[in-house]
């Protein structure tokens, strides 16, 4: 700093920011915060001695505000608040990918099953088919139908003929 410092202003913005032209948001919450500091030194001469600071008080306020340690304590504070303001803004967006993931990984789990269904049953029709699965299959019907004709049959003519069969079986039991 080759200027001569006024004493009614500060250099805290120059300090602060000497590093990221102005540009991170950490040292603008840190220069906030020295504002805020200024307003409360103002406020307390004001309610203290009913007057503005003086000179002398405005000097001893900027080498106070203008130390390492005071400047540590700004860029301190300024981290606590954006990381708080972070925390607060981001913390929706996390529950958010959290449960979409939740739900990921619960889509993902029930498409295994089905996948290992879907396998199942079409190593089974694969495994079935064929030639000789075919055969077996129009055998299979063959013999049901041919059992169920018997069967309609077989009671259709006991129907029909149960004066027959009932003197029949009155002969077999006398």
């Amino acid at each position: 700093m080759s200027q001569t410092p006024d004493p009614k202003y500060s250099w805290v913005f120059q300090r602060l920011t000497e590093n990221d032209q102005g540009y991170n948001l950490e040292s603008i919450v840190a220069y906030t915060i020295y504002k805020k500091h200024k307003i409360d030194f103002i406020n307390q001469i004001k309610s203290r001695h009913q007057r503005d600071p003086n000179d002398q008080e405005w000097e001893t306020f900027h080498t106070q505000c203008e130390l390492d340690s005071s400047l540590k304590g700004f860029r301190d504070q300024a981290n606590i608040v954006v990381s708080n303001l972070l925390n607060v803004a981001l913390s929706s967006e996390i529950a958010a990918l959290e449960d979409q993931a939740l739900l990921d990984s619960k889509v993902k789990a029930q498409l295994e099953i089905v996948e290992t269904k879907v396998n199942t049953i079409n190593g089974f029709m694969t495994e079935k088919q064929g030639a000789g699965w075919w055969f077996s299959e129009v055998g299979k019907n063959f013999l049901v139908n041919i059992l169920t004709i018997f069967f309609i049959g077989g009671f259709a003519t006991f129907v029909l003929n149960f004066n027959k069969v009932s003197e029949w079986f009155g002969k077999f039991f006398e």
